[in-house]
C-alpha cells in the first residue's frame, strides 16, 4: 500500500514549492510515496498526472491520496464530489494537509462536499 502525493499548479508563473514543503513535512517514509505533479488548470479533469493517479487508485497501488488543499483535485463541486465518491468506493483515504482534514468516513465526505462548493465559488 502506498501514498500518492498530488500537486497541481495552474500557470507558468506559479511553482509547487509551498505545496511540496507542506506535504513532505509530515515524516512519511519517502520510499512509500508516489508523486503526481502537474501544471494544469483545475477546471479540466483530463490532466496527465491526475489520470495516472486515478489509474493507480483503481488498480489498488495507491490507498491514500495526500493533497495540499482539496481544490488541487478539482475546482468544480460536482467534479470534486464525483471524484471523491469513486475513490472512496475503492477504499481510498484522502487527506488535505493545510485544511487539516481526513476525508475518510461519512463526516469526511460531507466536509468535502462543502469545501468543493466553496472552491467553485
Amino acid at each position: 500500500m502506498s501514498i500518492g502525493i498530488y500537486t497541481r499548479i495552474s500557470s507558468h508563473g506559479q511553482n509547487s514549492n509551498s505545496q511540496l514543503q507542506w506535504l513532505t513535512a509530515h515524516g512519511h517514509d519517502l520510499g512509500k510515496l508516489q508523486w503526481f505533479e502537474e501544471q494544469e488548470t483545475g477546471s479540466n479533469l483530463n490532466r496527465p498526472a491526475f489520470n495516472v493517479l486515478s489509474e493507480a487508485i483503481f488498480s489498488g497501488s495507491v490507498k491514500t491520496v495526500v493533497v495540499w488543499k482539496l481544490d488541487r483535485i478539482g475546482r468544480s463541486m460536482l467534479d470534486g464530489i464525483n471524484i471523491l465518491s469513486k475513490w472512496c468506493e475503492c477504499g481510498v483515504r484522502v487527506v488535505s494537509v493545510t485544511q487539516q482534514i481526513d476525508l475518510s468516513g461519512t463526516v469526511g465526505h460531507l466536509v468535502a462536499g462543502v469545501l468543493f462548493a466553496i472552491a467553485e465559488i
